[in-house]
Formats: structure tokens, sequence, C-alpha cells
């Protein structure tokens, strides 16, 4: 099985990554509780036996495609703040990183519904963006651009909490633009002199 999702053409995409595609569809559409076994196989045009050749039940395809979605948005992020070049770059594009994500949120808190398998996949999401911030927090303090009195590993929990916050503000949010400001401008002030 692949780690990305194709480009969605027949031709280009693995069945597995059909399968994958297709259960994002129907949990943008139906929910988790919309998916079945029976519901994947028609929206991904294979058979429920080639289904199971590729996965042996819903959780596992749920499981694979929060890993793909979760390491596409990790190397989409490390590209992007790989782009700055201070660390108030960074936090700005990290603010606007998770605007993105909610703007582009089909469907409301999926988390709910998740196996523990799938919850611990975003918790090691987490984690990792978490670990980005404390970097991002600590190179500004060595650079001088942010206050030497932070402490790297506990502001990062913080602003990693405002950042969930950015995101839930963009899914439901008339105008992100101002909500991006507005987190930019919040998150710099708590991390500046």
């Amino acid at each position: 099985m692949t780690g990305s999702l194709s480009d969605g053409s027949p031709a280009s995409a693995s069945t597995a990554d059909r399968i994958m595609r297709a259960a994002l569809e129907l949990i943008a559409a139906r929910g988790l509780g919309g998916v079945s076994m029976s519901a994947l196989a028609t929206q991904a045009g294979v058979s429920r036996q080639t289904l199971y050749n590729h996965f042996p039940d819903v959780d596992s395809v749920v499981v694979a495609v929060v890993s793909a979605h979760n390491d596409e948005a990790l190397a989409q992020l490390d590209r992007t703040l790989s782009l700055c070049s201070s660390a108030p770059e960074k936090v700005a594009q990290l603010v606007r990183h998770y605007a993105e994500l909610g703007a582009h949120a089909q469907h409301g808190d999926v988390q709910q519904g998740l196996s523990a398998a799938a919850q611990a996949r975003l918790v090691d999401h987490d984690r990792q963006v978490r670990h980005r911030i404390q970097q991002t927090i600590a190179e500004g303090m060595a650079a001088g651009d942010f206050r030497v009195d932070l402490d790297p590993g506990t502001d990062a929990v913080l602003i990693h909490g405002l950042l969930g916050g950015v995101q839930s503000a963009c899914a439901s949010a008339d105008r992100v633009s101002d909500v991006v400001r507005a987190s930019i401008r919040t998150a710099l002030a708590a991390l500046s002199d």
C-alpha cells in the first residue's frame, strides 16, 4: 500500500489508493458511521473480495487514510517551514497552515468515531507538530526574536493549542484572513518581548 493518495485518475490510482480515496469521500458525505466495507467497495469500484485483499476491515482503511493524510500534511509543513528565514515567519506559517486545514475541512470532528489505532496516529501527528513548534521557539530564542524566559516545551504546547483553535475557527469562519491575522498577532505577542 502506498503512503500517499494519488491524483485520483483511474490510470494512476492503485487499488489501495482508490479505496482510501473512497473512504475519504464516504466520511465527508456520511461521517464515519456511514462507512461500511460494502459501501467502500461500491464507491471505490472494486469487488468486496478485492477490498478485503487490501484491508481486513473499515478501521484499517481509516487508519491508512489518517496516516497518509498526516504524512502528507507534515511533509507540506516541513517544505513550507524550510522556506522561512526566521522563527517569527515560521510561526506565521504555522498559523496559515492550520487555517488552511480548517478552511478545507469537509466534515466535522471525525476523531470521535476513530478507533484507538487511528487516534494514536493523530496523537503521533500532534507530537510531531509540537516538536516543530518547540524547535521554532528555541530557534527564535537563540536568534533574539523571542523572549529568553520562554520554556520551549511548555510554550510549544500552548502555541499548539492556539493552532488547534485557529483550525476550528477557520472551519466555520466567514473571514478566515481576519482569524489568521489575529492569530499571528496573538502568537507573536505571546513569544516576543
